[in-house]
């Protein structure tokens, strides 16, 4: 499955429970003289999609990750990405590198990860190697599968909920 549908089921999730969603385009090509493609500065896109959620913004950079057993190399979250989910997060946000673990009939996990923990992961593992070993992968928490209506969705609601409602309602995390 590509990754592209994975931010549709994203979206599903989040739009099945009434939140605003938006998957930042990829860039268009310039069309230059007769129709050809022409010369294209193509910005980088700062995350895959943003999200609000309790009127708190949401950034969310996915990841498609095809094997259970092999390592997440850290520097799939290109550098431009992670400064953005960084900032946003310093300007108030949550900020996520959410990946989806998929092997055909066979497993299919989501994996959330706070952008400042993903820099903890990052640093307690620089030393020695250069990736998430997949067993540690494993042990981080993510969303569960609902059936809503019709459908199956992500549970972003639940989630989101259980780590961050009693912050916002003012207690103590």
């Amino acid at each position: 499955m590509k990754e592209s549908n994975f931010a549709r089921e994203m979206r599903a999730s989040f739009e099945s429970f009434g939140h605003f969603y938006l998957k930042i385009p990829d860039a268009i090509p310039a069309v230059g003289v007769n129709n050809k493609n022409g010369p294209r500065f193509i910005p980088p896109k700062p995350f895959d999609a943003i999200a609000v959620w309790r009127g708190i913004s949401i950034a969310m950079e996915y990841k498609q990750h095809k094997s259970d057993t092999r390592a997440f190399a850290f520097d799939r979250l290109a550098a431009h990405q992670k400064e953005s989910l960084i900032l946003h997060s310093d300007s108030g946000g949550l900020s996520f590198v959410i990946i989806n673990v998929r092997v055909p009939r066979r497993i299919n996990r989501v994996h959330v990860i706070p952008i400042k923990k993903w820099i903890c992961l990052e640093l307690s593992f620089s030393s020695n190697r250069k990736s998430l070993p997949a067993e540690r992968l494993k042990k981080i928490e993510g969303l569960s599968r609902i059936k809503r209506g019709d459908k199956y969705i992500w549970d972003i609601k639940s989630y989101l909920e259980k780590r961050y409602l009693g912050f916002l309602m003012g207690d103590k995390l």
